[in-house]
């Protein structure tokens, strides 16, 4: 390939894909330095007597296909970082845990912790132990609510007989979300058979759009998995109404396990 084909080829894809702050990008690849030679002839009387020769320094300009090919360089690595940095904290999945405390994780698309939130006072106390949830940020999902779990079944909050726990995973990749519930479900039901066997476990996939959220605030305390459950009591039982968001609260008072015995009188 020639320098003027290799030219045009990298100056098509900077275009397509860069901004245009070719000086800035140059910047960055640093000066080309260079020398010449400046010959000076001193005469006298027209006659040369001798020759005067002096480096002067100068900036060498990069050929145009050089230039294109460091720009490219320099925007793969900016490239990459993002991707990295997108991979690493943007939120892929969210997952809650209720029983009465209600526990908020949410996980990057490699299933590792980027935030553990503590919904009420109840989950405050669960997560105490865990610098409020701090200690499990960067750990793989799967870790993290084995260890909440761990900590519900010490606080006593599985001691019932009929004790219940709610996993909802929220994820726009639904595919993603029925794996996600399908091996938490598995991985805690196997945690609950030798530290609270009676605790039955409870789960769901969630919609972002779920009608349910029209009843929540920021504040609420409630995680959307919860009031996703408390609209189904509410919709099995025919109690959505002009006076729904009372009875909505009333409802989300109550523990997973008492909203699911209501589900099962319902049924």
């Amino acid at each position: 390939m020639t320098d003027r084909e290799l030219e045009r080829k990298l100056a098509q894809a900077i275009t397509r894909a860069a901004p245009d702050d070719l000086e800035a990008i140059l910047s960055r690849c640093g000066a080309q330095n260079g020398s010449v030679m400046e010959m000076k002839e001193l005469k006298s009387n027209g006659n040369i007597i001798d020759v005067e020769v002096t480096e002067v320094k100068s900036k060498k300009k990069l050929r145009p296909w050089l230039a294109a090919a460091c720009a490219a360089l320099v925007l793969l690595g900016a490239g990459g970082g993002g991707l990295v940095y997108h991979q690493s904290y943007a939120v892929a999945s969210v997952v809650s845990l209720d029983v009465n405390p209600s526990i908020e994780l949410k996980v990057n698309r490699g299933e590792r912790v980027i935030s553990c939130t503590a919904l009420n006072t109840e989950a405050a106390a669960v997560l105490f132990d865990m610098d409020g949830g701090a200690d499990l940020k960067g750990t793989k999902l799967d870790v993290a609510v084995n260890a909440i779990v761990g900590a519900l079944v010490r606080e006593g909050y599985m001691d019932s007989i009929s004790s219940a726990i709610l996993i909802s995973v929220e994820d726009k990749d639904q595919a993603r979300a029925q794996r996600l519930q399908a091996e938490l479900v598995a991985s805690v039901d196997g945690v609950l058979k030798t530290q609270a066997p009676g605790t039955s476990v409870l789960s769901q996939v969630l919609d972002a759009n779920t009608p349910a959220s029209e009843y929540m605030t920021f504040d609420s305390g409630l995680s959307a998995g919860k009031a996703a459950l408390v609209y189904k009591v509410m919709e099995m039982n025919g109690t959505l109404a002009l006076n729904s968001t009372d009875t909505f609260d009333k409802l989300a008072a109550l523990s997973v396990e008492e909203l699911n015995d209501l589900l099962k009188a319902g049924e």
